[in-house]
């Protein structure tokens, strides 16, 4: 990992030139660089310290105390390169970009020593089923004997080691640094979620991807993206990062039943890549068919051309499905041989994502991450393929993100479900009943049935209570979470916790009053 500052220099700007640089001062010592840093508080003696303009704070305002640490170069936008040079020209190297996230993400790779070339790297982007998907790639590739890492909403694992996540993806550096550890430790696959901020932001930019999968699109984020349009342009950027890979052959891997699957098509064709599609429909390179599924379980053939292959997943939904081509299109591309691949596929077991508990009066309640209409309808498309007596469905939608999806969520409960109980998810600094009078737009609309509880606890409560022999209580939106974000804090609240003490006081007083009578 150690280089000296001017060869990890040399190197960057070899692969992206900067546009005006000042060599002076302590680049003539050529020190060896102790670290790279966007954060300036954590820059060491003889780090790099890279100036990032970001949404809540800007790196050039830190460049003092960077310095104070020991920074021994600079790497800022060249928009601020007259005011800082001005400033530090003779106390250390400046070098500018038109975008210093890139910067980073090469900074890091070449610190790091570019561990991402030394593993099988495979990239999930799309908006529903990413975290699916990698643990069910990381589980096949467990069974045949491979030492795995993965990156991903849930959580972060170094083989058997977790690492709490804090974001989908993390930054370029941030990446970097969990790929050299994983190699350390022996890994040789990792799989990865990787998120629209991601690309947008370049937290993936220089990474040596051997297969990436593009899952699907529906509204989200648009917070953040101006419209869809920008969403779908931002997702696709996944297969120029992989076109860029310095790794041969690689894979993507698309979606063949998404309404713009040509334009993912033609932009994988005009960029030269190998790609494989898959789907439930011939037109697919690997497609399936004889599908059937019970509240636990899903089973159906896979076929590619004249071969064919059975798999039987614990998972329902033909959503899970399309989850399960798309990991098998990856794995069998890996080399992975087809009896670990079965074997894994049936041993599946994501957190938060249609997990089923039984509430001992004959319904059932199921926990799901689902946090987009199109999530959404998914999960009550299989449910209502069980036949349940009712559906009773329990979700609200997050605080300061895009808003235009929660009408449409409300819409899609209220015409698949018997009942909606709208209530709080992650409020953060909004207003809950607001939030909750935004969902029930789209719940009118259809002329939908609800009821609007604020507090998640007691709209959970209230759907268990309500529920009956043979009903399905859907409680979506937050999964895996064990928190929430209200205003200034964050609390615990954990969704499965949540159902099994309303269970277990619901049947204590039961019993209390068998008791008693």
């Amino acid at each position: 990992m150690a280089m000296k500052l001017s060869a990890i220099l040399e190197s960057l700007t070899a692969t992206l030139p900067p546009e005006r640089t000042s060599h002076n001062g302590t680049l003539n010592d050529d020190p060896l660089v102790s670290g790279v840093e966007n954060d300036s508080r954590k820059v060491s003696e003889k780090g790099i310290f890279v100036a990032i303009k970001g949404y809540q704070s800007d790196g050039h305002h830190f460049i003092d105390s960077a310095i104070q640490n020991g920074a021994s170069c600079l790497v800022i936008d060249d928009l601020d390169y007259d005011t800082v040079y001005k400033k530090y020209q003779d106390a250390l190297p400046i070098l500018s970009f038109k975008n210093t996230r890139k910067a980073l993400a090469l900074l890091s790779r070449l610190y790091y020593d570019n561990p991402g070339q030394k593993l099988k790297l495979i990239g999930v982007t799309g908006t529903n089923g990413k975290t699916t998907i990698t643990y069910m790639i990381r589980e096949i590739l467990r069974k045949a004997g491979r030492k795995v890492g993965l990156l991903g909403t849930i959580c972060n694992y170094i083989d058997d080691t977790k690492i709490k996540s804090p974001v989908t993806t993390p930054d370029s550096l941030e990446l970097n640094r969990l790929f050299h550890e994983m190699v350390n430790n022996g890994i040789q696959y990792a799989v990865m979620e990787v998120s629209s901020h991601a690309l947008y932001l370049d937290r993936v930019y220089g990474l040596d991807f051997d297969c990436v999968i593009f899952t699907n699109l529906s509204e989200d984020h648009l917070d953040f993206h101006k419209d869809m349009d920008e969403y779908l342009r931002v997702k696709e950027l996944i297969f120029d990062v992989l076109s860029q890979s310095t790794k041969h052959p690689t894979l993507a891997v698309v979606n063949q039943d998404l309404d713009f699957s040509d334009r993912l098509i033609s932009k994988a064709q005009s960029l030269k890549l190998n790609y494989k599609t898959y789907g439930l429909t011939e037109q697919a390179d690997y497609y399936g068919t004889d599908i059937h599924f019970s509240l636990s379980n899903s089973a159906f053939i896979v076929k590619n051309g004249t071969e064919s292959q059975s798999i039987e997943i614990p998972m329902p939904g033909r959503f899970n499905i399309y989850n399960t081509l798309a990991s098998f299109v990856a794995v069998r591309f890996l080399g992975i041989p087809l009896a670990d691949i079965v074997a894994g596929f049936k041993d599946i077991s994501v957190p938060g994502r249609f997990e089923m508990i039984q509430s001992g009066n004959g319904a059932f309640i199921v926990i799901d991450y689902a946090h987009t209409d199109d999530a959404i309808q998914n999960v009550l498309s299989t449910l209502r393929d069980l036949k349940p007596r009712r559906i009773i469905s329990v979700f609200g939608s997050g605080g300061d993100r895009d808003k235009g999806k929660r009408p449409l969520m409300g819409e899609v409960s209220g015409k698949m479900s018997d009942l909606t109980i709208v209530t709080s998810d992650n409020p953060r600094t909004e207003d809950p009943n607001l939030i909750l009078d935004d969902i029930i737009v789209g719940i009118n609309r259809v002329q939908g049935k609800y009821i609007k509880i604020e507090s998640r606890y007691e709209a959970i409560k209230e759907a268990i209570h309500l529920s009956e022999g043979g009903d399905i209580v859907l409680i979506a939106g937050k999964g895996h979470e064990d928190y929430q974000i209200l205003k200034d804090k964050t609390i615990h609240f954990d969704d499965k916790e949540a159902v099994e003490d309303v269970l277990k006081n619901r049947f204590q007083t039961i019993n209390r009053m068998d008791h008693d009578s």
